[in-house]
């Protein structure tokens, strides 16, 4: 098993890349949500709706990011077990 991970090395750097900044932009769109917060907090309607906004255009990003990944992971495991 070691020997076909070994062969698709490359493949499996990319997928594990992929994921950790999938997950950098989860983190990303946390801290986007923690300032609208408190633009919410501070009655600064303009600044919150200019931030949900935003969030939310991450958000759809995210998920195409998601899928793209997701497709490429379904790929890889298939190629490692018809090998």
């Amino acid at each position: 098993m070691f020997a076909i991970l070994r062969q698709r090395k490359s493949k499996l750097i990319g997928v594990s890349l992929l994921i950790i900044a999938g997950q950098l932009c989860h983190v990303y769109a946390a801290t986007i949500n923690a300032e609208a917060l408190n633009q919410l907090i501070a009655l600064r309607w303009r600044a919150f709706l200019f931030q949900e906004i935003y969030l939310m255009l991450v958000w759809c990003g995210l998920i195409l990011f998601d899928w793209g990944t997701k497709l490429f992971q379904m790929r890889l495991i298939q190629e490692l077990d018809t090998i």
